[in-house]
Protein backbone atom coordinates (compact mmCIF):
# COMPACT_ATOMS: atom_id res chain seq x y z
CA UNK A 1 0.00 0.00 0.00
CA UNK A 2 1.32 3.38 -0.95
CA UNK A 3 2.12 5.60 2.01
CA UNK A 4 0.42 8.94 2.38
CA UNK A 5 1.88 11.70 4.48
CA UNK A 6 1.35 15.28 5.38
CA UNK A 7 4.32 17.62 5.59
CA UNK A 8 4.64 21.16 6.82
CA UNK A 9 7.31 23.59 8.00
CA UNK A 10 6.77 24.67 11.58
CA UNK A 11 8.08 28.05 12.68
CA UNK A 12 9.56 27.39 16.10
CA UNK A 13 9.21 29.68 19.09
CA UNK A 14 12.32 30.70 21.07
CA UNK A 15 11.41 28.16 23.77
CA UNK A 16 11.32 25.40 21.17
CA UNK A 17 15.00 25.99 20.57
CA UNK A 18 16.08 26.03 24.20
CA UNK A 19 18.12 22.85 23.82
CA UNK A 20 20.25 24.59 21.22
CA UNK A 21 20.84 28.28 20.62
CA UNK A 22 19.46 29.47 17.30
CA UNK A 23 21.55 31.78 15.17
CA UNK A 24 22.02 32.84 11.59
CA UNK A 25 24.39 29.87 11.25
CA UNK A 26 21.77 27.31 12.27
CA UNK A 27 21.02 24.52 9.78
CA UNK A 28 18.24 25.39 7.35
CA UNK A 29 15.93 22.74 5.92
CA UNK A 30 14.43 23.75 2.58
CA UNK A 31 12.72 20.48 1.69
CA UNK A 32 11.94 17.10 3.17
CA UNK A 33 11.06 14.22 0.87
CA UNK A 34 9.93 10.80 2.08
CA UNK A 35 9.42 7.94 -0.36
CA UNK A 36 7.21 4.87 -0.03
CA UNK A 37 9.91 2.89 1.80
CA UNK A 38 10.51 5.57 4.41
CA UNK A 39 13.74 6.87 2.88
CA UNK A 40 14.14 10.54 3.81
CA UNK A 41 16.01 13.10 1.73
CA UNK A 42 16.65 16.40 3.48
CA UNK A 43 17.81 19.37 1.41
CA UNK A 44 18.97 22.70 2.75
CA UNK A 45 22.14 24.39 3.92
CA UNK A 46 24.44 24.75 6.91
CA UNK A 47 24.32 21.10 7.97
CA UNK A 48 28.11 20.97 8.28
CA UNK A 49 29.91 17.65 8.47
CA UNK A 50 28.07 14.58 9.69
CA UNK A 51 28.86 12.05 12.42
CA UNK A 52 30.59 8.69 12.21
CA UNK A 53 27.88 6.42 13.62
CA UNK A 54 29.67 3.25 14.70
CA UNK A 55 26.88 1.45 16.55
CA UNK A 56 23.12 1.33 16.26
CA UNK A 57 21.31 -1.45 18.07
CA UNK A 58 17.53 -1.73 17.81
CA UNK A 59 17.59 -5.42 18.90
CA UNK A 60 15.29 -6.27 15.97
CA UNK A 61 17.85 -8.85 14.78
CA UNK A 62 18.39 -10.39 18.23
CA UNK A 63 17.86 -14.13 18.54
CA UNK A 64 17.20 -15.84 21.87
CA UNK A 65 18.42 -19.44 22.06
CA UNK A 66 18.38 -22.21 24.62
CA UNK A 67 18.68 -21.14 28.26
CA UNK A 68 17.96 -17.57 27.10
CA UNK A 69 21.40 -17.26 25.51
CA UNK A 70 21.58 -14.29 23.18
CA UNK A 71 22.82 -13.85 19.66
CA UNK A 72 23.03 -10.11 19.00
CA UNK A 73 23.38 -8.59 15.54
CA UNK A 74 23.33 -4.77 15.65
CA UNK A 75 21.93 -2.75 12.74
CA UNK A 76 25.33 -0.98 12.53
CA UNK A 77 28.63 -1.98 14.13
CA UNK A 78 29.26 -4.74 16.62
CA UNK A 79 29.52 -5.57 20.29
CA UNK A 80 33.00 -6.54 21.42
CA UNK A 81 31.40 -8.41 24.31
CA UNK A 82 27.75 -9.36 24.60
CA UNK A 83 27.83 -12.28 26.98
CA UNK A 84 25.09 -13.47 29.29
CA UNK A 85 21.42 -14.17 28.81
CA UNK A 86 18.26 -12.17 28.37
CA UNK A 87 14.91 -11.92 26.66
CA UNK A 88 12.93 -9.59 24.43
CA UNK A 89 10.20 -7.21 25.50
CA UNK A 90 8.14 -4.40 23.99
CA UNK A 91 10.51 -1.75 22.69
CA UNK A 92 10.58 2.00 23.09
CA UNK A 93 9.14 2.61 19.61
CA UNK A 94 5.90 0.80 20.33
CA UNK A 95 4.02 -1.53 18.00
CA UNK A 96 6.00 -4.66 17.16
CA UNK A 97 9.31 -3.05 18.12
CA UNK A 98 11.43 -4.96 20.63
CA UNK A 99 13.79 -4.04 23.42
CA UNK A 100 16.27 -6.23 25.30
CA UNK A 101 15.65 -7.26 28.91
CA UNK A 102 19.21 -6.94 30.24
CA UNK A 103 18.47 -7.88 33.85
CA UNK A 104 15.59 -9.96 35.19
CA UNK A 105 15.70 -11.28 38.75
CA UNK A 106 12.72 -13.60 38.32
CA UNK A 107 14.11 -15.18 35.14
CA UNK A 108 17.67 -15.07 36.56
CA UNK A 109 19.11 -13.50 33.41
CA UNK A 110 21.66 -10.74 32.89
CA UNK A 111 23.27 -9.34 29.76
CA UNK A 112 26.67 -7.67 29.36
CA UNK A 113 26.87 -5.18 26.49
CA UNK A 114 30.31 -3.74 25.74
CA UNK A 115 30.73 -1.44 22.75
CA UNK A 116 34.05 -0.88 20.97
CA UNK A 117 35.45 -0.63 17.46
CA UNK A 118 38.14 -3.16 16.58
CA UNK A 119 41.43 -1.39 15.77
CA UNK A 120 44.83 -3.11 15.94
CA UNK A 121 46.54 0.24 16.42
CA UNK A 122 44.73 0.83 19.72
CA UNK A 123 46.52 -0.07 22.95
CA UNK A 124 43.79 -2.60 23.78
CA UNK A 125 42.90 -3.52 20.21
CA UNK A 126 40.06 -0.99 20.08
CA UNK A 127 39.70 2.39 18.42
CA UNK A 128 40.69 5.20 20.78
CA UNK A 129 38.55 8.35 20.79
CA UNK A 130 38.40 11.75 22.43
CA UNK A 131 34.93 12.71 21.24
CA UNK A 132 31.76 10.66 21.57
CA UNK A 133 28.01 11.05 21.44
CA UNK A 134 25.66 8.28 22.49
CA UNK A 135 22.00 7.77 23.27
CA UNK A 136 19.96 4.90 24.68
CA UNK A 137 16.44 4.15 25.91
CA UNK A 138 15.91 2.52 29.29
CA UNK A 139 12.83 1.30 31.14
CA UNK A 140 12.17 -0.59 34.36
CA UNK A 141 9.30 -3.02 33.99
CA UNK A 142 9.92 -3.97 37.61
CA UNK A 143 11.37 -2.01 40.50
CA UNK A 144 14.31 0.37 40.21
CA UNK A 145 17.58 -1.50 40.89
CA UNK A 146 18.30 -1.72 44.62
CA UNK A 147 14.87 -0.43 45.61
CA UNK A 148 12.70 -2.02 48.28
CA UNK A 149 9.48 -1.57 46.31
CA UNK A 150 8.19 -0.08 43.08
CA UNK A 151 7.90 3.63 42.23
CA UNK A 152 10.89 4.68 44.31
CA UNK A 153 14.59 5.13 43.75
CA UNK A 154 16.99 3.04 45.81
CA UNK A 155 18.31 4.37 49.15
CA UNK A 156 21.72 2.97 48.15
CA UNK A 157 24.11 3.36 45.24
CA UNK A 158 22.61 0.95 42.74
CA UNK A 159 23.14 1.61 39.02
CA UNK A 160 25.64 2.65 36.36
CA UNK A 161 23.60 2.79 33.18
CA UNK A 162 26.47 3.44 30.76
CA UNK A 163 30.09 3.11 31.88
CA UNK A 164 32.71 4.57 29.55
CA UNK A 165 36.41 3.84 30.05
CA UNK A 166 39.81 3.03 28.58
CA UNK A 167 40.68 -0.65 28.91
CA UNK A 168 38.67 -3.58 30.21
CA UNK A 169 39.19 -2.56 33.85
CA UNK A 170 39.25 1.17 33.43
CA UNK A 171 37.33 1.33 36.69
CA UNK A 172 40.35 0.03 38.65
CA UNK A 173 43.72 1.14 37.33
CA UNK A 174 45.83 -0.52 40.02
CA UNK A 175 44.10 -3.88 39.55
CA UNK A 176 44.59 -3.65 35.80
CA UNK A 177 48.30 -2.87 36.21
CA UNK A 178 48.95 -5.54 38.84
CA UNK A 179 46.77 -8.39 37.58
CA UNK A 180 46.60 -7.81 33.84
CA UNK A 181 49.75 -5.82 33.13
CA UNK A 182 47.65 -3.27 31.25
CA UNK A 183 47.19 0.46 31.65
CA UNK A 184 43.51 1.28 32.05
CA UNK A 185 41.46 4.11 33.51
CA UNK A 186 39.36 7.22 32.75
CA UNK A 187 36.08 5.56 33.68
CA UNK A 188 32.85 7.55 33.84
CA UNK A 189 29.39 6.22 34.65
CA UNK A 190 26.78 8.12 32.67
CA UNK A 191 24.83 8.41 34.86
CA UNK A 192 25.15 6.56 38.13
CA UNK A 193 22.63 6.52 40.98
CA UNK A 194 24.35 7.17 44.34
CA UNK A 195 21.37 6.68 46.63
CA UNK A 196 20.64 10.40 46.70
CA UNK A 197 21.31 11.70 43.21
CA UNK A 198 22.15 10.82 39.64
CA UNK A 199 25.72 11.89 38.90
CA UNK A 200 28.33 11.58 36.18
CA UNK A 201 31.65 10.60 37.75
CA UNK A 202 34.07 7.67 37.92
CA UNK A 203 36.11 5.45 40.20
CA UNK A 204 39.27 6.72 38.49
CA UNK A 205 37.93 10.05 37.20
CA UNK A 206 37.54 12.95 39.61
CA UNK A 207 34.88 15.34 38.29
CA UNK A 208 35.72 18.83 39.47
CA UNK A 209 33.34 20.53 39.71
CA UNK A 210 30.81 17.73 40.17
CA UNK A 211 28.31 16.90 37.45
CA UNK A 212 25.03 16.25 39.26
CA UNK A 213 21.83 15.38 37.36
CA UNK A 214 19.25 16.39 39.96
CA UNK A 215 16.66 17.08 37.27
CA UNK A 216 16.75 13.42 36.27
CA UNK A 217 16.25 12.42 39.90
CA UNK A 218 13.30 14.79 40.30
CA UNK A 219 11.70 13.75 37.01
CA UNK A 220 12.39 10.00 36.86
CA UNK A 221 9.64 8.16 34.93
CA UNK A 222 8.80 4.99 36.81
CA UNK A 223 7.82 2.02 34.63
CA UNK A 224 8.19 4.16 31.52
CA UNK A 225 10.83 4.95 28.92
CA UNK A 226 13.67 7.39 29.53
CA UNK A 227 16.02 8.41 26.71
CA UNK A 228 19.49 9.43 27.91
CA UNK A 229 22.08 11.27 25.80
CA UNK A 230 25.71 12.21 26.40
CA UNK A 231 28.26 14.20 24.43
CA UNK A 232 31.89 14.45 25.51
CA UNK A 233 34.65 16.23 23.59
CA UNK A 234 38.16 16.63 24.96
CA UNK A 235 40.57 19.35 23.91
CA UNK A 236 43.47 17.40 22.34
CA UNK A 237 45.86 20.16 23.42
CA UNK A 238 44.61 20.02 27.02
CA UNK A 239 42.66 16.78 27.51
CA UNK A 240 42.58 17.12 31.29
CA UNK A 241 41.27 20.69 31.19
CA UNK A 242 37.81 22.00 30.45
CA UNK A 243 35.87 19.91 27.95
CA UNK A 244 32.79 20.37 25.81
CA UNK A 245 29.76 18.22 26.33
CA UNK A 246 26.38 17.69 27.93
CA UNK A 247 24.05 15.15 29.47
CA UNK A 248 20.39 15.21 28.44
CA UNK A 249 17.29 13.14 29.01
CA UNK A 250 13.76 13.00 27.63
CA UNK A 251 10.80 11.22 29.22
CA UNK A 252 7.09 11.83 29.84
CA UNK A 253 7.92 14.23 32.68
CA UNK A 254 10.63 16.48 31.25
CA UNK A 255 13.20 17.14 28.53
CA UNK A 256 16.33 18.72 30.02
CA UNK A 257 19.94 19.30 28.93
CA UNK A 258 22.83 20.04 31.31
CA UNK A 259 26.00 21.35 29.68
CA UNK A 260 29.34 20.44 31.22
CA UNK A 261 31.41 23.19 32.80
CA UNK A 262 34.71 21.55 33.67
CA UNK A 263 36.76 18.54 32.73
CA UNK A 264 35.81 14.97 31.80
CA UNK A 265 39.12 13.20 32.44
CA UNK A 266 41.70 12.98 35.23
CA UNK A 267 45.42 12.91 34.46
CA UNK A 268 46.57 9.27 34.77
CA UNK A 269 49.60 9.62 32.52
CA UNK A 270 51.90 8.59 35.40
CA UNK A 271 50.23 5.15 35.26
CA UNK A 272 50.69 4.97 31.49
CA UNK A 273 47.05 5.68 30.68
CA UNK A 274 46.78 7.91 27.58
CA UNK A 275 44.01 10.56 27.31
CA UNK A 276 41.45 8.46 25.42
CA UNK A 277 38.40 6.28 25.88
CA UNK A 278 37.94 3.06 23.90
CA UNK A 279 34.73 1.38 25.10
CA UNK A 280 31.31 1.84 26.68
CA UNK A 281 29.65 -0.76 28.87
CA UNK A 282 25.87 -0.49 28.74
CA UNK A 283 24.06 -1.89 31.76
CA UNK A 284 27.46 -1.50 33.39
CA UNK A 285 26.44 -2.35 36.95
CA UNK A 286 23.34 -2.56 39.12
CA UNK A 287 22.43 -3.67 42.61
CA UNK A 288 19.71 -6.16 43.42
CA UNK A 289 17.21 -5.11 46.06
CA UNK A 290 14.27 -6.71 47.79
CA UNK A 291 11.95 -6.02 44.87
CA UNK A 292 12.09 -7.80 41.50
CA UNK A 293 14.06 -6.03 38.75
CA UNK A 294 13.26 -6.21 35.04
CA UNK A 295 15.31 -3.63 33.16
CA UNK A 296 14.97 -3.07 29.39
CA UNK A 297 17.30 -1.23 26.94
CA UNK A 298 16.53 -0.16 23.39
CA UNK A 299 17.82 2.00 20.50
CA UNK A 300 21.50 2.28 21.47
CA UNK A 301 23.23 4.83 19.21
CA UNK A 302 26.96 5.67 19.33
CA UNK A 303 29.03 8.08 17.21
CA UNK A 304 32.74 8.77 17.77
CA UNK A 305 35.31 11.18 16.38
CA UNK A 306 34.86 14.61 14.84
CA UNK A 307 31.29 15.90 14.64
CA UNK A 308 29.95 13.04 16.77
CA UNK A 309 27.43 15.51 18.13
CA UNK A 310 25.83 16.22 14.73
CA UNK A 311 22.55 14.35 14.51
CA UNK A 312 19.02 14.15 13.15
CA UNK A 313 16.25 13.48 15.63
CA UNK A 314 12.52 12.93 15.50
CA UNK A 315 10.33 14.02 18.40
CA UNK A 316 6.65 13.99 19.28
CA UNK A 317 6.60 17.74 19.89
CA UNK A 318 7.52 20.83 17.91
CA UNK A 319 9.11 22.15 21.11
CA UNK A 320 12.19 20.13 22.05
CA UNK A 321 11.73 21.07 25.71
CA UNK A 322 8.23 19.57 25.68
CA UNK A 323 9.05 16.32 23.88
CA UNK A 324 8.22 13.09 25.67
CA UNK A 325 9.93 10.86 23.09
CA UNK A 326 13.04 11.41 20.97
CA UNK A 327 14.50 9.07 18.35
CA UNK A 328 17.96 9.37 16.78
CA UNK A 329 18.06 8.55 13.09
CA UNK A 330 21.08 7.02 11.35
CA UNK A 331 22.24 8.98 8.26
CA UNK A 332 23.49 7.02 5.26
CA UNK A 333 24.76 10.20 3.59
CA UNK A 334 25.53 13.60 5.09
CA UNK A 335 26.73 16.66 3.22
CA UNK A 336 26.50 20.36 3.99
CA UNK A 337 23.39 20.72 1.84
CA UNK A 338 21.78 17.28 2.00
CA UNK A 339 21.18 14.36 4.35
CA UNK A 340 19.76 10.93 3.54
CA UNK A 341 18.42 8.56 6.19
CA UNK A 342 15.79 5.94 6.91
CA UNK A 343 12.77 6.50 9.12
CA UNK A 344 11.93 3.77 11.64
CA UNK A 345 8.66 1.90 11.14
CA UNK A 346 7.41 3.44 14.37
CA UNK A 347 7.20 6.82 12.62
CA UNK A 348 4.06 5.71 10.80
CA UNK A 349 0.61 6.80 11.84
CA UNK A 350 1.51 9.65 14.20
CA UNK A 351 2.57 13.28 14.10
CA UNK A 352 6.34 13.68 14.18
CA UNK A 353 8.80 16.58 14.06
CA UNK A 354 12.23 16.25 12.47
CA UNK A 355 15.17 18.39 13.63
CA UNK A 356 18.68 18.66 12.15
CA UNK A 357 21.30 19.51 14.78
CA UNK A 358 24.84 20.33 13.72
CA UNK A 359 28.10 19.71 15.59
CA UNK A 360 27.89 23.16 17.20
CA UNK A 361 24.48 22.24 18.70
CA UNK A 362 22.64 24.61 16.37
CA UNK A 363 19.21 23.28 15.47
CA UNK A 364 17.03 23.72 12.41
CA UNK A 365 13.41 24.73 12.48
CA UNK A 366 11.31 21.58 13.00
CA UNK A 367 9.71 19.83 10.06
CA UNK A 368 6.31 18.27 10.70
CA UNK A 369 5.32 15.05 8.95
CA UNK A 370 2.84 12.24 9.44
CA UNK A 371 3.13 8.97 7.54
CA UNK A 372 -0.08 7.09 6.74
CA UNK A 373 -2.15 9.63 8.62
CA UNK A 374 -5.69 10.18 7.30
CA UNK A 375 -5.86 13.02 4.79
CA UNK A 376 -8.68 15.45 5.47
CA UNK A 377 -11.30 15.57 2.69
CA UNK A 378 -11.31 18.59 0.46
CA UNK A 379 -14.24 20.99 0.66
CA UNK A 380 -16.62 20.79 -2.32
CA UNK A 381 -19.91 22.27 -3.41
CA UNK A 382 -23.05 20.43 -4.49
CA UNK A 383 -25.06 22.12 -7.23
Amino acid sequence: MKKSFSLSLVIATPMALALSSISIAAPQVDSLRINDSGLVQISGSGFGQGPNVVLYESFKNTQVGDDNRLNLSPDIGQWVNSGGSGSLSSGADGGEDVGLVVFDTEADTRTNLVFGVQDDSGMHGLKQFQEVFFSFDIKDEGAYPGAVSGNELSPNSSSKDAWMMFGQRGDNTQYSLDSRGEAAGHDMYIPGWTGGDFIIAGNETAMRPGFSQKELRDNWAYNDWVTMMFHGKLNPEDPYGDADGFFAFVNKNAAITNHREGGLMSDQSSDGVPPYWDRIKFNGWLRQGEAAIKRVYDNIYVAVGDNANARVVVTDSVDLTKATRITHLVPTEWEDGSITLQLPESAEGQDQYLHVIDAANEVSRPQHFCLNCPIAPRAFEVN
